[in-house]
Parts: C-alpha cells; sequence; structure tokens
C-alpha cells in the first residue's frame, strides 16, 4: 500500500484551515447559497448557510469568492477563490473580515495564504448600498434575526 506524503507547509496549511474556521466544519461540509456576482462580474459570491452564527446584533457567516479571471497575489501565485469569514453588525449595517484562505484552484481546495483580523468595533467598515455586501447583509441579518 503505497502512501502520499503531503509536504509539511501543506500539512500546515490543512490544519491551519481546520483551526482558523469557527465552526470547524466550515471546512468539512457547507450549504452554499449564491448570491450572484460581484465586482462588476469579476466573481462569483456564495455564502455557507450551515456557517451562520448570531450573537446580539453582529451575525457572522463564511463566505466564497470564486474569480471568473484569476486575480493575482503580490507574491505572484494566481488566486482563484477566497473563502473568509466575515462579521456583519445588522443594526449598524457595518462589515468586518475576521479571517481568510486565498486559493489556488477554482474549488476552494489548495490554500495559499491565509489573513486573519480581530472583532473590534472600530474596525468595522460601512457597508455600500447597492453592494455585495448589502446584499449578505440583507440576507443573513433577515434569515437569523428570530435568533437574537
Amino acid at each position: 500500500m503505497s502512501q502520499k506524503v503531503i509536504p509539511m507547509n501543506r500539512r500546515a496549511i490543512a490544519l491551519a484551515c481546520l483551526v482558523a474556521w469557527s465552526p470547524a466544519r466550515a471546512c468539512l461540509a457547507a450549504d452554499w447559497v449564491s448570491l450572484g456576482e460581484g465586482g462588476g462580474g469579476q466573481f462569483q459570491i456564495a455564502v455557507d448557510l450551515d456557517s451562520v452564527r448570531r450573537s446580539g446584533t453582529r451575525v457572522t457567516v463564511l463566505e466564497k469568492f470564486t474569480y471568473r479571471t484569476p486575480a493575482r497575489y503580490t507574491q505572484g501565485r494566481l488566486i482563484y477563490a477566497i473563502k473568509s469569514n466575515q462579521s456583519y453588525d445588522c443594526e449598524k449595517k457595518k462589515t468586518l473580515l475576521l479571517n481568510g484562505f486565498a486559493y489556488s484552484d477554482v474549488d476552494a481546495k489548495i490554500p495559499i495564504s491565509n489573513i486573519r483580523y480581530t472583532d473590534n468595533p472600530s474596525n468595522y467598515s460601512p457597508i455600500k448600498q447597492k453592494s455585495i455586501e448589502e446584499r449578505v447583509l440583507n440576507m443573513v441579518c433577515a434569515e437569523h434575526a428570530e435568533l437574537k
């Protein structure tokens, strides 16, 4: 029986995926719902309804951006998809990127890099009207309003 040896850096990235996402099952199974295009048609966005969590007026959700044409990463590697945990303040209509991974494949299975921020109310950004963020906010805040 042959065993595939995975380089340590890929093992570390896979472990980081399991540790970084809350809940960890978001890496393993998801209920993706497409919200259409964003960025003038440059990417598709979907949210994982199984990942939605509410705390007071804030909702967190796992989002996935899939690029039509790969975006360039600063280290010269191509990015085909990004998954990120996003926090939305339903009352103040603001958003904050909590953490995320950039992927070198369309299926978002081969991570390139990760991003992590702190959930600090002063870091939240206002959501522009008619933006993709507003679509997500309206969906997750309305869907989970009964969970206050």
